[in-house]
């Protein structure tokens, strides 16, 4: 049962208690606890298939059961006679394996042979009054450990006169540990021995050799590991009753008089006891438990058992304990005390409360900013295209070219000699026709009359302008996040600078080059106001004009019927940025919407805005009134919301109402198990914000419970598509009822239109017109006090891509949500802006355009990926009828300007065998699936029957047994659709490079992951040295680089603040290198050499070196070895360590793919003697699309299974 994942629950703790709390309501923890289903829970225990009970099974042997154990009654009547026959099937079905050995004494009956008693017409009466009053005292007895066990869960820390002091018997022992010469591993050695080990390993050795002799199978280890985990529970209750303290109590729950030795001997006994669960997990529905466990050999068992091993286990975890302690005691001194004077001042400096509030709110903040890292990485690899820098330029790749360097951020001397070539106009040329692609940037050649020689060094200089902008906005962007600093994510923008860095002191600079730098800096941030300020009040209207364009609109609607949509009261046209959680996007609402409407259009007559396609001859009709549509969802409905709640938490009630209503009328219908039945209702004045996050937690409560297999209903999001679905169609019955049947796709109401003519009208603008009929306006401020800050991340920002800044949106809006009870509500204000200028950014992307041909040297790297490296071959895939242009595929163009494309061609293209290679047959097949032939239908054809063939298919509900084989027949036809689509699809993908950008994807994902672990260490490394250093167990230089003194409330600050952050720790901790090894790798001989080699692979992955190739430290290793050398760098943290392979399978399962990571010695033919931190990996496969799996199940038909990614992809 988890306390705080209902009823609106939550958990608190500061200094002194852990306590649970309702919001509004005064109940105490015991309330609370109290108040809990606890006989429910051990009811659910008892049950052998507790989610059917759940779900509302019953029967009268069930509700014996709940007699007994919830109400506390013995109702032998509730066993009737017409079933006491069947009371052994009963035993057999019902009552788990705990269920059926249940008994209140040593002596007496277990619950299951009392029901045979019972059965066999003896009276058990009394004995069951016994095993009701023991469940009884059982659960009393849980709710007093539980709520013991709450209080206890206190911040184990407090500040009393400006200093944080240990203050949990637990955290008081583990800090006694550290001296400045390293681990006093002696006194753990001799704690140890106390727990007497060595007897419960000769029994435990004793059970696995019965075990093992007795021709048990594998597959029944669970059996050994639930033996061995009793013997464990025996011999520590033995310990604890060699203390006086504990003749009569649990040490785990009561440790208030114990003596000093027997705390440390508990704490030790608890970890040999987490060490079995772990390694010998009885339940097979535990968290510990894999598929190794089921085949459990004898010399596994005895590995895992033997003294040396838990020893080594245990030690390891108590020292992961201790350094744990320590980053937190560094981050309460960081955040609460860094800022105070040396000597309490006042009452009030003398004692701080700390509550956990307060570290989550520090949590929030440092996660945002390691989301921001994959945004930074995209913008890097963004730089490294517009500079042609090393994974963006053949030369570096094949060691013509040279540089010192391998991060474009920092790399002063490649970028000055860059900018000297921009003097040759073909250089100019192509850096224009780059930054065109992400700023809205006139075109030289569209001023016939311009003096293009007389302008050229003007160009020139504003082409540095901008390359300089993107760099200071985001070196100094990742320079803030990454080098850890007690800032807010405002304060970290607010510090980005566009002028350029002041030279050093020693660099003397004269009144001129002074007067030069300080004009540049101006020009240079008036150049980027220019591009801001085109964007707000050119670029969003031409982009706007555009998407109406594209919408197809006006090629269907008369001006006459647009001007009334357009002209209905009170409609606005507004740039929208996403301000609420859960939101849905049009498209789901839409299809919610159709699906819905058309199962029974007279009883969902309000939704008739949702006009299914089904029926509508003319798709392109239909197309341009969803569009409509779309235009009014995001850009009237959604603006409209934000300034009139009522607009959707008016439905909120009435939409629960109606999943009710509904399961009334369905088969069996239950009113008390309708769809929306869990979800909570709306209390007037509720500001919307707050009810869709209180629905977005207890959605993740699900998601998690669904995670670790407890499978229930999550019908939060369908809930919201339903609300929004519902609210939108009443907004546009409010505002165009009238003029529906004119918009109605349904109706013949098209007329020839001059689409155009009509477009212009609309937006038309002059003397007779000074507002146009259509238009969009945004909130975005143009005074220059909020431009200042806008301008600190715009260059930064225009050089993502869509999907790279509709997930940092995403990202803001979570960061705002979770801090809006924290921020004042100026900075609420303030994030809402850069959400704003975010999603204008997004909405003003320059199109790509297919009018210009690509640069030469592009073109050179993509026709290494083509065969015979020519055109010719290809028709016109590429190159256009006239021969000169190029045709842009979409994704040709995003590798383009990925920044790796030359590396990718290196790797895939450039060897013996390519891993890569677009050959003239993949084409002609190709064109041959798209064209069709004698008696085989064109690709878009095959597609179209599909869709046909799958709706039908779908819509079947059963099927009568004379037509089964025709139902088979049309699956069999749908299959081999499917399969020539599929083929299409692979060679698509891979001859417009959609596949190789998905590569580019994962490669960056990936690669931005391993930078935010790099900060990771970073900021624990700054707090677990702040920890050393203020109790006195480390001594840190007190010289900087340049000799000069530094205080010692910034000795550790220092290491972090610049740059060389490895070469300068290895400075300052010199002389203490054995304390920090051996918090590092409790169970391995001191090497100092060692610990500053594994400390290498932070600045590899901080600079991005695997996507710049800089052979710094020799070849850069692959992503496999990247991961084992995270993991090495992170072994001061199990739990961060293990997350590193964690983090690789996610973000490749985000892109459909699933990797099995695998530890050497389980690898077929593994070898036993490498390093236990090194996984290899073992597999890797595409996900699956199953298709017509409901019907393939009614009829005995194998799924059809469809790969989402082809297989040389893989590869």
């Amino acid at each position: 049962m988890r306390l705080t994942r209902i009823d609106n629950i939550r958990f608190s703790r500061d200094t002194t208690e852990g306590k649970l709390y309702i919001k509004g309501n005064e109940s105490t923890t015991k309330d609370i606890v109290e108040s809990r289903p606890h006989g429910t829970s051990f009811l659910c225990r008892v049950l052998k298939n507790p989610s059917s009970y759940m779900k509302g099974e019953k029967s009268s042997f069930i509700s014996f059961l709940e007699k007994l154990i919830c109400e506390g009654i013995v109702d032998t009547d509730k066993l009737r006679r017409e079933e006491s026959g069947n009371l052994l099937e009963c035993i057999e079905r019902y009552l788990s394996e705990y269920g059926r050995n249940l008994k209140y004494d040593k002596e007496a009956d277990t619950f299951e042979e009392l029901l045979k008693k019972q059965y066999n017409g003896k009276n058990v009466n009394r004995e069951f009054r016994f095993l009701k009053d023991y469940i009884a005292e059982l659960i009393s007895h849980k709710k007093d450990r539980l709520e013991k066990s709450i209080s206890r869960n206190r911040i184990p820390f407090k500040i009393e006169a400006n200093k944080v002091i240990p203050s949990s018997a637990k955290m008081k022992w583990l800090f006694s540990f550290p001296k400045p010469d390293g681990i006093d591993g002696e006194r753990l050695a001799q704690a140890y021995k106390k727990c007497e080990y060595s007897k419960l390993h000769d029994r435990i050795k004793d059970e696995i050799c019965k075990f093992y002799d007795g021709n048990n199978k594998r597959r029944d280890s669970v059996v050994l590991s639930r033996k061995i985990y009793n013997l464990v529970l025996e011999h520590n209750k033995e310990i604890y009753q060699n203390y006086s303290c504990h003749k009569d109590k649990n040490v785990e729950y009561d440790m208030d008089n114990c003596t000093d030795e027997c705390k440390e001997v508990s704490f030790l006994l608890i970890e040999i006891r987490n060490h079995f669960r772990k390694y010998f997990p009885y339940k097979k529905n535990s968290k510990q438990y894999n598929q190794r466990n089921d085949n459990m050999s004898r010399k596994s068992a005895k590995f895992l058992s033997s003294e040396k091993f838990v020893f080594q286990q245990v030690k390891k975890k108590i020292i992961n304990q201790l350094v744990a302690g320590l980053i937190q005691y560094g981050k309460i001194h960081h955040y609460f005390i860094a800022d105070l004077s040396d000597e309490p001042n006042n009452e009030e400096q003398s004692y701080i409360e700390i509550t956990s509030d307060d570290l989550s709110n520090i949590q929030v903040e440092e996660a945002f900013k390691k989301q921001i890292f994959l945004s930074l990485t995209w913008a890097i690899t963004r730089l490294n295209y517009f500079y042609k820098y090393r994974s963006s330029n053949p030369d570096f790749l094949d060691g013509s070219e040279q540089s010192a360097g391998g991060d474009i951020t920092c790399d002063n001397t490649y970028i000055g000699d860059f900018e000297k070539k921009l003097d040759d106009e073909n250089e100019q040329v192509e850096l224009l026709s780059k930054l065109k692609e992400s700023f809205p940037i006139a075109n030289n050649e569209d001023d016939k009359d311009k003096d293009k020689d007389k302008d050229k060094d003007k160009d020139k200089e504003k082409m540095i302008w901008l390359l300089e902008s993107i760099l200071l906005s985001v070196s100094g962007l990742r320079h803030n996040i990454f080098h850890y600093r007690k800032k807010s994510l405002l304060k970290i923008i607010s510090e980005v600078s566009l002028k350029g860095q002041k030279p050093d002191k020693k660099d003397k600079e004269s009144a001129k080059e002074r007067e030069e730098r300080i004009k540049n800096d101006e020009n240079r941030i008036k150049y980027v106001e220019s591009l801001l300020y085109q964007d707000i009040n050119v670029n969003l209207q031409e982009r706007f004009k555009e998407k109406i364009r594209s919408s197809g609109i006006a090629e269907y609607y008369s001006f006459d019927t647009l001007k009334k949509v357009f002209s209905a009261h009170n409609v606005q046209f507004k740039f929208y940025s996403p301000k609420y959680p859960m939101i849905p996007s049009f498209k789901k609402v839409f299809t919610r919407g159709c699906n819905i409407y058309k199962s029974n259009r007279v009883k969902n007559g309000d939704l008739k805005w949702y006009v299914p396609k089904d029926g509508i001859e003319d798709n392109e009709r239909w197309i341009a009134y969803k569009n409509l549509l779309q235009l009014f969802y995001t850009h009237s409905f959604l603006p409209a919301v934000s300034e009139d709640e009522k607009l959707i938490t008016a439905f909120i009630n009435e939409t629960i109402g109606r999943s009710c209503k509904a399961s009334m009328h369905n088969k069996g219908g239950n009113k008390d198990k309708y769809r929306y039945r869990q979800i909570s209702k709306y209390v007037d004045d509720l500001p919307l914000n707050d009810y869709l996050r209180n629905l977005q937690r207890e959605q993740s409560i699900k998601e998690n419970e669904n995670h670790n297999k407890i499978k229930k209903n999550n019908y939060y999001r369908e809930f919201v598509q339903d609300l929004v679905m519902f609210a939108f169609a009443d907004y546009m019955d409010n505002h165009l009822q009238n003029i529906f049947h004119k918009l109605n796709p349904e109706n013949e109401n098209h007329v020839m239109t001059n689409s155009e003519e009509i477009i212009n009208n609309l937006f038309t603008q002059d003397e007779h017109t000074p507002k146009p009929i259509l238009e969009i306006t945004t909130s975005l401020s143009e005074d220059k006090k909020h431009i200042n800050i806008y301008n600190k991340i715009y260059p930064f920002l225009r050089v993502l891509d869509q999907r790279e800044l509709n997930n940092l949106l995403h990202q803001f809006v979570r960061y705002r949500t979770a801090m809006e009870n924290i921020h004042e509500k100026k900075t609420l204000e303030e994030l809402k802006e850069i959400e704003e200028l975010i999603a204008l950014v997004q909405f003003t992307i320059p199109p790509i355009s297919d009018k210009e041909s690509k640069i030469t040297e592009v073109n050179d790297c993509f026709l290494k990926f083509l065969e015979g490296e020519k055109l010719d071959k290809f028709d016109n895939m590429y190159r256009q009828e006239d021969g000169k242009s190029k045709v842009v595929h979409r994704n040709m163009a995003l590798i383009e300007r990925s920044g790796a494309l030359s590396l990718y061609s290196h790797i895939y293209a450039n060897r013996p065998r390519p891993l890569y290679k677009v050959e003239v047959k993949d084409f002609e097949r190709y064109r041959k699936l798209i064209d069709g032939g004698i008696d085989v239908l064109p690709i878009a054809d095959k597609q179209k029957e599909l869709a046909k063939l799958h709706e039908e298919l779908v819509r079947i509900k059963s099927v009568k047994p004379d037509e089964k084989d025709e139902v088979i027949d049309k699956i069999k036809k749908y299959k081999a659709i499917l399969k020539d689509i599929q083929k299409y699809n692979d060679l698509h993908h891979k001859l417009t490079f959609h596949s190789l950008y998905r590569v580019h994807q994962i490669h960056v994902d990936i690669l931005a992951r391993f930078a935010a672990f790099a900060q990771d260490w970073e900021r624990d490394m700054f707090f677990l040295l702040t920890a050393l250093h203020y109790l006195g167990k480390i001594k840190l230089k007190e010289q900087g680089r340049n000799g000069e003194k530094i205080e010692f409330n910034r000795q550790v600050s220092c290491i972090f603040e610049g740059g060389y952050v490895v070469g300068t720790l290895k400075q300052s901790i010199e002389g203490n290198e054995k304390l920090l090894f051996e918090l590092y790798w409790s169970n391995k001989a001191y090497n100092k050499k060692t610990m500053f080699e594994c400390f290498r692979v932070r600045n590899s992955v901080a600079h991005l070196n695997h996507m710049t190739q800089v052979p710094k430290y020799g070849p850069q290793p692959n992503i496999i070895k990247l991961i084992n050398r995270l993991r090495n760098l992170l072994a001061y943290d199990m739990k961060r360590q293990n997350s590193v392979t964690t983090a690789v399978q996610d973000i490749l399962e985000k892109h459909q793919i699933k990797a099995k990571f695998l530890r050497p010695e389980n690898m077929p033919n593994g070898k036993q003697d490498k390093n236990e931190l090194d996984f290899e990996l073992a597999s890797i496969k595409s996900c699956e699309i199953r298709h017509l799996k409901d019907l393939g199940k009614k009829i005995g038909c194998e799924a059809i299974i469809e790969p989402v990614h082809d297989r040389w992809m893989l590869n």
